[in-house]
């Protein structure tokens, strides 16, 4: 099976003023690109090197993450090849990251069970936005103390984060707030 067509919700040149500003402080960015991997039937989104785009980029080796403000140079150096900037979780202590999957209809609204979850993150000081494909969200949320280890449920498609394992995320810059 090919690659379907994808508009992916692409991150705006002020990407920096609509994250918070812990997040874009941390020096853990890096551009990606979507490849489509046919057992999976999906886009693999992989982090490339900010500093040589057309390189692979492990979420292991930290001295090649980026400050916010380069691996977007990079992303826009290269449209077409590179589709956003993400950001590395890999080892990172007091952030927690939630990827919330399948939870959207078209317009961003999302489904009873993640409105639960956004609003219980936006209201404990996270940052809430749509993911790229448009169909799910991304949280990140600070914290002092934070132990435990990633999970996930792919059946109600959620994965949490805690930065015990290697991970790279996808950030869009299109918040999600709670409507009044």
């Amino acid at each position: 099976m090919s690659a379907p067509e994808h508009d992916w919700l692409l991150p705006p040149a002020d990407l920096a003023k609509r994250l918070p500003a812990w997040l874009v402080a941390v020096p853990r960015w890096a551009p990606w690109a979507a490849v489509w991997n046919v057992k999976r039937g999906k886009f693999d989104k992989l982090p490339k090197n900010p500093h040589r785009a057309r390189y692979g980029l492990s979420t292991t080796t930290p001295e090649k993450w980026a400050a916010l403000d380069l691996a977007q140079r990079a992303y826009a150096a290269h449209p077409g090849a590179l589709h956003g900037v993400g950001f590395c979780m890999t080892g990172l202590q007091g952030v927690v990251a939630v990827d919330l999957d399948r939870c959207s209809a078209p317009d961003g609204t999302p489904a009873p069970w993640a409105r639960d979850v956004l609003e219980r993150a936006h209201g404990a000081g996270g940052y809430c936005e749509r993911s790229p494909s448009g169909t799910g969200f991304r949280i990140f949320v600070w914290g002092d103390e934070i132990d435990g280890a990633d999970w996930n449920n792919h059946d109600v498609g959620i994965e949490v984060y805690v930065g015990t394992a290697p991970r790279f995320l996808t950030v869009t810059g299109y918040p999600w707030r709670p409507s009044a």
